[in-house]
């Protein structure tokens, strides 16, 4: 990341279409502009928030998210061997790595949480239109049963 104080290692914990969620070692400023290279990406952002180390920033223009991610992917057989660390904190490069696969795993699982979600919805819904269907095919029916019953 390129920010006011130079070249310094960011680890990226969130990634959606228009912001990332960004954990740094140095200080930051909401409203400050930065860069962020990854191999091909080059990312123009503007910092939205910043709490501790952790800051929230919006992106100049939308980003591929899957192919962000499989940047990512490919890196990890080249960093099991590090030792080295992300932004000069005690974070192994490795952790950045499981975070990809972390994101690709709650993608996923938000995925069937929602289509999981929607098929009961759409069941309860059809058996509202079925209860309010019997209920009222069942009114003709029972008052052509009475006039039956009543008859001699």
């Amino acid at each position: 990341m390129r920010s006011d104080h130079g070249w310094s290692d960011v680890v990226v914990r969130n990634v959606s279409r228009r912001g990332l969620l960004l954990a740094a070692d140095i200080p930051v400023t909401p409203g400050a502009y930065i860069e962020i290279r990854r191999a091909p990406f080059t990312i123009v952002a503007r910092i939205v928030w910043a709490a501790d180390q952790l800051m929230g920033v919006r992106l100049q223009d939308p980003i591929d998210i899957d192919g962000f991610v499989a940047v990512a992917a490919r890196e990890l057989p080249r960093s099991i061997g590090k030792v080295g660390h992300s932004g000069g904190g005690s974070r192994p490069v490795l952790v950045e790595r499981r975070s990809a696969d972390r994101l690709a795993d709650s993608r996923r699982d938000s995925s069937r949480f929602q289509f999981v979600t929607l098929g009961i919805v759409l069941a309860c819904a059809a058996l509202l239109i079925a209860q309010q269907v019997g209920e009222r095919l069942s009114a003709p029916l029972d008052r052509v049963g009475s006039a039956l019953a009543a008859r001699p």
